[in-house]
């Protein structure tokens, strides 16, 4: 999976959550608000990860070689 692969599927992670919203505020309701609350709670955790994400590839990409070698230790530490 790619930083692009994962952004995009949090993103759609993110619509989901907020949709589910919406559908859940406009059926009414105090069971429909709880459910309501809980989906905007989700998303806006799942878009941190996105602000994340994004913050990462923009760093990956200021210096690539740069974090080649960072993972590249990493890896050789895990070994």
């Amino acid at each position: 999976m790619t930083l692009d692969n994962a952004i995009s599927d949090f993103e759609k992670i993110v619509k989901h959550q907020e949709d589910t919203a919406t559908y859940n505020i406009r059926h009414g309701g105090t069971e429909y608000a709880k459910m309501a609350k809980a989906n905007k709670k989700k998303a806006s955790e799942y878009r941190q990860y996105v602000e994340w994400l994004k913050e990462l590839k923009l760093y990956r990409e200021m210096i690539p070689s740069a974090s080649e070698a960072f993972i590249a230790e990493i890896r050789k530490e895990k070994a």
